[in-house]
């Protein structure tokens, strides 16, 4: 597999190391532009070409334009590259659709753009509406890493877990701090569950703060790796989530999300996959802007979403499947 490096973001071999589904990565580092990036390239393509691979898959993002296309096609075709599949742009009306006000619509999952990319090719691949779930194998020293972890820092293991993930490096995906205070709290008090706040290092500090807020829960933000936080939500019974890592990775590994979205972009494209999810995005006068800081007084796409409509999900999610539910009787409302 190829990627490129970007300081900050989690690369593919975070995820996908050990799982089975690839056997080796290659990264090469990303620059916006500038002498490094051209020395970059030609790095790469001198390692690709003698490595003489027989043909490259190309499943980058359905919004990259032409132009993006056609180069990466021609530059693959320079590293020797005999069949390059999945090399076509998608219509622009068909990646961002908008309604007559110019608003975006809902569009089609991602995944499915990229899976056409395949298909456009005559490589048989498809995706149910209701995936197989899980679609991760985890390495059995994460999962008995996050065992151990659990088993010496648990304080109520006779209460299912649920993950609250609230941080993002996107300021225009965050939800207020104060709501999930709120709805962990009422969780705490009202439904018999055990919290666990998940994240990455970064998100440290903010964990300690709800966990302080509610005087309890287990702050596991910084604590595992990629595939040791998904080991960690695998064992949860619900995540409630941003549009983040940790919303990915809890369907992925078949744990139901409650997913708060922006209206940033457009409807559906990182929807979670699977069936057992709700996801919560307002709609507002200023979608579609694909900010990653909101410049609207209010941020009123993420702050038009309400404790109680989260609370109301969280309360039908748990009480989906009582045998992974919450006790006995249902929740009450707060």
């Amino acid at each position: 597999m190829l990627s490129e490096t970007h300081s900050g973001l989690v690369r593919p071999s975070d995820v996908l190391e050990g799982t089975g589904l690839v056997d080796h990565f290659l990264t090469y580092p990303f620059f916006a532009s500038g002498p490094r990036q051209w020395r970059a390239g030609a790095q790469l393509w001198w390692t690709l070409l003698k490595l003489r691979f027989d043909r490259v898959f190309y499943l980058l993002n359905s919004c990259r334009p032409p132009w993006s296309v056609f180069r990466d096609d021609c530059f693959f075709a320079l590293c020797g590259v005999d069949q390059r599949i999945g090399f076509r742009p998608f219509p622009q009306a068909e990646v961002t659709p908008l309604d007559e006000d110019g608003l975006p619509t809902r569009v089609r999952h991602e995944a499915l753009f990229r899976l056409d990319r395949l298909r456009s090719d005559g490589v048989a691949a498809s995706i149910e509406s209701a995936p197989v779930l899980p679609v991760l194998s985890l390495p059995s020293a994460e999962r008995n890493r996050v065992e151990a972890w659990l088993a010496e820092h648990r304080r109520h293991e006779q209460y299912p877990l649920v993950a609250l993930a609230p941080g993002s490096k996107m300021q225009s995906k965050i939800w207020s701090t104060e709501d999930f205070v709120e709805i962990g709290r009422r969780l705490l008090s009202n439904g018999r569950v055990e919290i666990a706040v998940v994240g990455g290092i970064e998100d440290r500090s903010l964990a300690e703060h709800l966990i302080s807020s509610w005087g309890e829960g287990l702050n596991c933000a910084g604590t595992f790796s990629v595939l040791g936080s998904a080991a960690l939500l695998g064992r949860c019974r619900l995540t409630i989530a941003v549009d983040s890592g940790p919303m990915h990775l809890s369907y992925a590994v078949g744990t139901p999300c409650i997913a708060l979205f922006s209206a940033r972009d457009h409807p559906g494209r990182w929807d979670p996959l699977g069936t057992g999810n709700i996801v919560i995005r307002k709609s507002v006068a200023c979608a579609g802007c694909m900010l990653t800081r909101c410049n609207v007084e209010g941020h009123p796409c993420m702050r038009g979403i309400s404790v109680d409509e989260v609370w109301a999900a969280a309360q039908t999610s748990l009480l989906a499947d009582p045998a992974r539910g919450i006790g006995e009787g249902p929740l009450a409302s707060c």
